[in-house]
């Protein structure tokens, strides 16, 4: 009996070695064409951008990340800005004729030329805006 434990003993000491040869590597597995250019944990940044210039309805408007305008109206503070796959919206505050108000302003791109829109509205009241006819409004 003693000699079969030795040799069964005997035959996993040596094929130990070999095991260990082909194990699996510690590190996660990199899938060719993920872009993550075969760095494990790599990762990315989405950053987005809004930026429009033009009229709507013959009146001037202006939208970036950090200011609205549109006629009369001028952003003070933007607070929140929220983006949709093609749209975005900014809350915050303004002034129109030296008048403190809360506003919302919702900015949409659209790929056809000519149906982008702006609308601004302000202390739950009614809005202002439309389609873009002159300029456009980018969302990238």
């Amino acid at each position: 009996m003693k000699t079969v434990i030795a040799a069964v003993l005997g035959a996993l000491a040596l094929a130990a070695p070999a095991s260990a040869d082909t194990a699996t590597p510690l590190y996660p597995e990199t899938i060719p064409g993920a872009g993550l250019n075969g760095v494990a944990g790599a990762s990315y940044t989405i950053v987005r951008q809004v930026s429009g210039t033009g009229l709507v309805g013959g009146v001037p408007f202006r939208i970036s990340p950090s200011e609205v305008a549109f006629g009369a109206f001028r952003s003070v503070r933007v607070s929140k800005v929220l983006f949709g796959l093609n749209a975005v919206k900014l809350r915050g505050t303004g002034l129109v004729h030296g008048r403190r108000v809360a506003f919302t302003a919702v900015g949409v791109h659209n790929a056809l030329p000519g149906v982008d829109v702006f609308r601004l509205a302000w202390n739950h009241g009614g809005s202002v805006g439309g389609i873009v006819t002159s300029g456009a409004v980018f969302i990238r």
